[in-house]
């Protein structure tokens, strides 16, 4: 080859080399974009990828496994329930009965929902963050240069964190991720529309985003009931990025904002006030709202350290200010608001962080005392606030020290460490058994997950491991009504002599709880067995009396009518059962 030859070739490789930097370089955002999309939806499937088949838990047997209600779609299908007060979570009812409609009680179609929501949460986060830096306050300083890199490590660490898994892996908590989804969607809408607004000074096309907005928050408001502190978190950012020309706030926004907060405020009250406040009456509103300060620095560790998670904390209630713990709580969380007001001039972004932390928290943490203080899921909306925070704390470092790489290096770091631990806690959700052992040895004194462990040990026919955690249940709390149920149904199948002590079980659990279907259908079954078809009836008939499309109660009807030779009568009650199997 001439040396004329070579230089011809070396000078095309090199123009095909500038061509293709070209194209980088005019394109970049676009080839980040890109990147970053598939980088959060890689390391969302990767983190959960031992998720598909885990079992139902805790909640999900009310809510999908023994609620009829899903398993019927013309329930979801007219305007009227929309409309209700009292169906404040419809629409995640209605992703729950379309999951049955198309996959009965199979848990992998659930678990591949949630998992499309989470991702669909973290892109949500990497494109809030990135209109974030377009607003006046914003895209002229010196940290708006890195806002890509915030965005995207933003959005992973979100996807990633331990404390999500919760959210997600917990099937019926899907309600806290659809909630976050549309929360987040509605921000976006809300923030394009008043950027496009400031820029053309029309309100034309930026309506089009505003509607947007409201139909979000609307699907959210029929998902979880947090989503009603939306019109609060766009005064707050209204308030902290966008300005009009006189670097004033503009406020007819955030009477608009006030107006909405107002209307779900007072539909959050009605709500609580209606349904869950009456969920408990061991907590008083201000008991529940001094523990709420322990539980929220609890919250504040678990984000920075999500060290010894559990689906079930054994959490004391605070029942005086004086205590310190409680004080020194309240203490620390007046600290960090301080914190948040001091750093509001100079450090915008880690003063909203916080701000948003607190008020993502300010219904489930507040005065209506909800049974369970503390659950990991609902963290799952606030956790937009710690990842704003956290990485861009690390760049407002990097800008003074001059350290980007470092930052970078040390952020993925990090994520990789949180999405390590959070598939190694998706582990732990894979059966009842795990979940339900894990939380024993994390929670001792609890009576719930003994007496679910119990449960399982009765699929097992593992009678005597049965009844030694029923045991512990009780001892944990002598009024515990599924301890009762549990140990009496291993007391039954174990031995024949144990019936005595198993009738009476059935009818402890029943004095507790007088409706518990359960109890009711096994005392009944109890009758049966020992020959006693008459007591079996009146048994039975009450249990269908309470509800009304239990199969079990009218299979039992038959059975004992079959017993008694009243043939006419077990073929009405048999019918009954098979047409309400045959609807549902």
């Amino acid at each position: 080859m001439s040396k004329s030859t070579r230089l011809k070739r070396r000078r095309e490789e090199k123009l095909k080399k500038n061509k293709k930097q070209s194209f980088f370089s005019k394109h970049k955002e676009v080839v980040f974009c890109i990147f970053s999309i598939a980088a959060i939806v890689a390391l969302g499937l990767i983190v959960y990828s031992n998720t598909y088949h885990s079992e139902f838990q805790y909640d999900d047997n009310s809510s999908i496994i023994n609620n009829l209600e899903i398993r019927d779609l013309s329930n979801y299908t007219n305007i009227s329930p929309w409309l209700s007060l009292t169906n404040a979570r419809h629409l995640a009812y209605l992703t729950l009965a379309l999951n049955f409609h198309w996959g009965a009680l199979n848990t992998y179609g659930y678990h591949i929902f949630n998992i499309i929501t989470h991702i669909l949460c973290g892109l949500s986060v990497f494109w809030l963050i990135l209109l974030t830096f377009k607003t006046q306050v914003m895209h002229d300083l010196d940290i708006s240069k890195s806002s890509k890199y915030i965005a995207l490590f933003g959005a992973l660490l979100f996807v990633g964190h331990p404390i999500q898994t919760q959210g997600v892996t917990y099937i019926v908590q899907r309600m806290a991720s659809m909630a976050t989804l549309f929360y987040i969607l509605s921000l976006c809408m809300y923030v394009i529309g008043r950027l496009k607004q400031i820029e053309t000074n029309k309100l034309a096309v930026p309506i089009i985003f505003y509607a947007a907005a409201a139909f979000s928050f609307v699907l959210g408001m029929w998902s979880k009931e947090n989503t009603y502190t939306l019109p609060a978190a766009v005064i707050m950012y209204e308030f902290f990025f966008i300005r009009n020309k006189e670097n004033k706030v503009d406020w007819q926004y955030i009477i608009t904002a006030i107006s909405l907060l107002a209307i779900g405020g007072l539909y959050v009250v009605m709500v609580n006030f209606g349904g869950h406040l009456a969920e408990t009456q061991k907590i008083t509103s201000l008991q529940y709202l001094m523990t709420q300060f322990r539980v929220l620095v609890t919250y504040i560790r678990l984000l920075f350290i999500p060290y010894n998670q559990n689906v079930d904390y054994e959490f004391a209630i605070s029942h005086t200010l004086i205590d310190l713990p409680t004080l020194g709580s309240l203490l620390i969380l007046i600290g960090i608001v301080i914190g948040g007001v001091l750093l509001f001039k100079k450090y915008r972004l880690l003063s909203f962080g916080i701000f948003w932390f607190f008020l993502t928290q300010s219904i489930e943490s507040s005065i209506f005392p909800i049974t369970d203080v503390i659950f990991e899921h609902r963290l799952y909306l606030s956790m937009f606030g710690f990842v704003l925070f956290f990485v861009s704390l690390f760049y407002y470092f990097a800008i003074q020290k001059k350290s980007h790489r470092f930052v970078i290096l040390s952020l993925l770091l990090i994520i990789a460490a949180y999405s390590y631990a959070a598939y190694a806690r998706n582990k732990i959700w894979e059966t009842n058994f795990t979940l339900f052992s894990d939380v024993i040895a994390k929670s001792p004194h609890k009576a719930r997950p003994y007496y679910g462990r119990a449960k399982i040990y009765n699929d097992l026919k593992q009678y005597p491991e049965a009844i030694a955690d029923c045991n512990k249940s009780l001892e944990n709390d002598p009024r515990c009504a599924e301890a009762y149920n549990n140990r009496g149904m291993a007391l039954a199948l174990l031995n024949r002599d144990n019936f005595p002590k198993a009738f009476a079980d059935f009818d402890s659990a029943l004095s507790i709880q007088p409706l518990y279907p359960d109890a009711m259908q096994n005392l009944a079954n109890m009758f049966f067995m020992v020959g006693n078809y008459d007591s079996a009836i009146v048994k039975f008939y009450g249990f269908i009396k309470a509800y009304p499309n239990a199969v079990g109660g009218y299979n039992g009807l038959g059975a004992s009518y079959m017993n008694k030779n009243m043939l006419d009568s077990a073929i009405v009650n048999l019918d009954k059962g098979i047409k309400i199997t045959t609807e549902n």
